[in-house]
């Protein structure tokens, strides 16, 4: 038995056909793709449904997010070239042992396409060095394209710079790129990869149908191999067969995840009980504050004896359990104490995605901020080391005078030219001229331009006054939050 499904079918789909011809073959890979004639086929994730397209980017709130780099982990066989987070290695690792052994022995001969050796050829992509990338295109475009004569008299400083800026971003810039953080993760400019949640198996091409296809759709390995993914927790990717994609709904991934998960979320302070036993005569008992880490390691604060400023012990904890320093068998002057027991009972740990995200990742709105403020003040700077002065001509003057004989003569003077300075500025001058009021609404009418809404300069104008009335008359965290939540009304 040939290992392909089909014989006489083959997928050619890519992006650079007309869309009459590429809406038929996606049209056609759809309806081939295993899951849509087989119900016991594992669910793929289709990134190209908007329902999808951000998953693992944005939370249950409709927050932009970036993984935080501490949770990332190199992938199993990559020599800690290619990472994701911890969970999802954990994983992965399982995944790939259970492919290469028993998995490879229930398929058939196919030319080497799914039965053979597997191994990551891609993981976690960097999302600040694309935003770098980003940053550096527009300053380009800006610098290049935009930035005439007549625009470049008008920078004598930081804040006519900005206003060049803003006018060139808001009202010319003809092209999508973004320029926050959130910005670039709710673009075409974000990838699947961004999340720290997924595992290229091959170094394919994305936009081309055929090797998909050819090597995982057409193939009666493609169900041995889907169904194995599931099994450890991953979806496949629909449109890319070789992407595996962390299912953080299942309970398998869950599972994964709550090795971690439940470590991070242990209560790390409190009240220990009572003693058990009272350590002084007239059988008085004591409690004691205690501090542990992750995995139930720390130490008790010190308790003072009643009525004995000068006798007072403490006790560290090892795994949960008070290792009872300073305490023998018989009653010890120095501490005033007897024997006695204090219990910690291992804490029960309950967690949802909600606490997934707040631990594994930032909010890219937190970040914009401070991003923007950056980036300005770096423009600025990088412009002014580039071009400390303009060198721009004065206009003509005629001038007429009579010879001797009479006759009127007219000249041209010779054109003046006039070197135009920019002022400097340090960072200490422009984070005091500059505040933070001030770059809450300049992010606003920047988020406003990058989610194209439709609105009317009442409606920009009334909202700049709520936003500076919630950070002057309430704090600054409600007035980011007034323009996250306007925000969200436009996508």
């Amino acid at each position: 038995m040939s290992f392909k499904i089909y014989e006489n079918i083959g997928m050619f789909g890519n992006s650079g056909m007309k869309t009459k011809s590429l809406f038929i073959q996606r049209k056609n890979y759809d309806e081939l793709y295993p899951s849509s004639k087989d119900p016991t086929f594992p669910v793929p994730i289709d990134f190209r449904n908007g329902k999808y397209q951000k998953y693992g980017l944005i939370d249950l709130k409709k927050q932009y997010l970036i993984p935080d780099s501490a949770y990332l982990k190199d992938l199993a066989g990559t020599d800690g070239k290619i990472y994701a987070l911890n969970f999802v290695c954990d994983a992965y690792k399982d995944f790939l042992f259970y492919m290469n052994t028993k998995g490879t022995i229930k398929m058939m001969e196919d030319g080497e396409r799914l039965k053979k050796q597997m191994s990551a050829k891609k993981g976690w992509k960097n999302a600040d060095k694309d935003y770098d990338s980003l940053k550096q295109g527009l300053y380009d475009a800006f610098i290049d394209s935009f930035l005439t004569i007549e625009y470049r008299a008008k920078i004598k400083n930081f804040q006519g710079f900005m206003d060049v800026f803003l006018n060139f971003y808001l009202n010319f810039m003809t092209s999508d790129i973004p320029i926050t953080y959130t910005g670039m993760m709710q673009s075409s400019f974000s990838d699947p990869r961004h999340s720290g949640l997924c595992i290229h198996l091959e170094e394919g091409d994305l936009d081309s149908d055929y090797e998909k296809f050819d090597k995982y759709i057409n193939n009666r390995n493609f169900k041995e191999y889907a169904t194995a993914a599931a099994a450890f927790g991953f979806m496949l990717d629909k449109n890319v067969p070789w992407r595996l994609v962390a299912n953080i709904t299942s309970p398998k991934m869950m599972a994964y995840m709550g090795n971690y998960m439940n470590l991070y979320t242990l209560p790390r302070q409190g009240i220990l009980e009572l003693t058990t036993t009272p350590y002084l005569s007239n059988g008085s008992t004591h409690a004691h504050s205690y501090y542990i880490d992750e995995y139930g390691n720390g130490f008790t604060d010190e308790h003072t004896a009643p009525g004995n400023p000068n006798k007072h012990h403490g006790h560290n904890i090892v795994d949960y359990k008070i290792i009872p320093d300073g305490t023998p068998k018989s009653n010890d002057p120095s501490t005033g104490i007897g024997p006695h027991i204090h219990t910690l009972p291992v804490p029960l740990v309950k967690w949802n995605l909600a606490d997934f995200y707040e631990e594994y990742f930032y909010r890219t709105h937190d970040l914009d901020l401070e991003s923007i403020r950056d980036m300005m003040f770096d423009f600025y700077k990088r412009y002014v080391d580039f071009r400390p002065y303009d060198t721009l001509p004065q206009p003509c003057k005629t001038i007429k005078n009579k010879d001797e004989l009479g006759k009127t003569n007219f000249a041209l003077l010779p054109i003046a030219i006039s070197k135009i300075y920019k002022d400097d500025i340090t960072k200490e001058q422009y984070d005091a001229e500059y505040n933070e009021l001030f770059w809450y609404k300049i992010y606003f009418l920047i988020r406003m331009r990058e989610v194209r809404a439709n609105t009317t300069s009442g409606k920009i104008t009334n909202a700049l006054a709520k936003i500076e009335n919630l950070y002057l008359n309430i704090d600054k965290e409600t007035s980011m939050g007034y323009i996250n939540d306007y925000l969200k009304q436009y996508y």
